[in-house]
């Protein structure tokens, strides 16, 4: 696995991250909860961005979050959300997307010849939104 692909694992890590965000606020009614999404979707969006620009630069075509994921995550959202809305159901589910995320990055680190501060940043991301998720269990 090459560049192309590690930037796709990013690029697609970042854009499904701040998806998700966008589906779980609304489910989430706690106003310092939705600070704290908010907040963090800024920081998906501006890494997103920041791939965008390096791959432009460096020759990477990205591929954008495809409808079938985000309606996975609508429906993963629906389905663990359906009859238990508390925070703490609400970080259960984020903690899993996160951890999910944590997965597939570091497969793609693995496979690839490439060492990337994106990545890193983006590992940095997951685990610090997970810390902040385990405040609600």
């Amino acid at each position: 696995m090459g560049k192309q692909e590690l930037f796709d694992e990013m690029y697609r890590g970042a854009g499904l991250g701040a998806e998700s965000i966008e589906v779980i606020k609304n489910f989430v009614d706690d106003r310092p909860m939705l600070n704290i999404l908010n907040n963090q979707k800024r920081e998906f969006v501006a890494l997103k961005d920041e791939l965008e620009q390096e791959g432009a630069a460096s020759g990477v075509n990205l591929t954008p979050v495809q409808f079938a994921d985000k309606a996975k995550i609508w429906g993963a959202a629906i389905v663990n959300t359906i009859s238990d809305k508390s925070l703490s159901k609400i970080a259960e589910v984020l903690i899993d997307g996160r951890s999910k995320g944590i997965i597939k990055l570091t497969r793609a680190k693995n496979r690839s010849d490439e060492d990337s501060p994106y990545a890193d940043r983006l590992m940095n991301i997951y685990k610090n939104h997970i810390e902040t998720y385990k405040l609600y269990l």
